[in-house]
């Protein structure tokens, strides 16, 4: 999962989906290449140092993500939606503006709840962004401070449900936001209201919104699912 203060092009999201990056590369904030195997904590590769904790015990397994343009031994995250997830606490770099944020994913699981992929926001605080799974499609936001202000609120694209390895990407700037697909352009916005960044101060999650990592996985469950047999797995890169 990467993180960048710049609006990437088509192209460069295209071309870096692919590789493993240095950590140091202009405009990255945080890349989290969750391929440790072992222990819990998911390390940041740039030099900023924004580690990720994992909680309530997502399971390593070995990954088919197509990084270095094929398939490749490594490992990653495997999520069992029973309140399991990776946090990173809040800082300032982590509210970038421009902004692009990128993750390989996962998932058999189609359900029409929103089943985040990694999110700096609070449930209905319409300030912060996400990606997520919803209804078997891609989804993705941005808003800034006020539900009338948002790059982007759009789900689009074909169904990713297929247990197959999928590429996504959420890119915002002043002229508003794009949603990627594997590469592809699959949803474009203009701004609605006022353009800018966003001033939450929630952790940024991994499989979980900020608000609900503070409650019991049951009471999760419950709430967001209404049985025990609503369950998300999901696999990140």
């Amino acid at each position: 999962m990467a993180l960048w203060k710049r609006p990437l092009t088509s192209s460069e999201i295209n071309y870096l989906k692919h590789r493993q990056l240095r950590g140091g590369e202009d405009g990255l904030v945080g890349y989290w290449r969750l391929d440790e195997g072992t222990n819990s904590t998911a390390a940041d590769s740039t030099p900023n140092g924004y580690n990720g904790t994992l909680t309530n015990s997502p399971q390593w397994i070995s990954s088919g993500a197509a990084i270095a343009l094929s398939v490749i031994s490594t490992n990653c995250l495997k999520f069992a939606g029973t309140g399991d997830y990776v946090s990173v606490a809040s800082a300032g770099d982590l509210n970038p503006y421009p902004l692009t944020v990128s993750s390989w994913f996962r998932t058999s699981k189609n359900y029409g709840s929103f089943q985040p992929i990694v999110a700096k926001y609070v449930n209905s605080s319409f300030d912060g962004w996400a990606l997520a799974v919803q209804g078997g499609q891609l989804r993705g936001f941005y808003y800034a401070r006020a539900a009338t202000n948002h790059a982007i609120d759009a789900v689009a694209g074909p169904i990713v449900t297929d247990d197959g390895w999928h590429h996504a990407a959420l890119v915002v700037d002043d002229n508003g936001g794009r949603l990627f697909l594997d590469g592809t352009m699959i949803a474009t916005s203009a701004w609605a209201g006022t353009h800018g960044a966003n001033t939450n101060a929630a952790t940024l999650t991994l499989a979980n919104l900020a608000d609900l990592v503070r409650r019991s996985p049951a009471r999760w469950m419950k709430s967001r699912c209404g049985n025990a047999h609503c369950r998300r797995r999901k696999f990140l890169r």
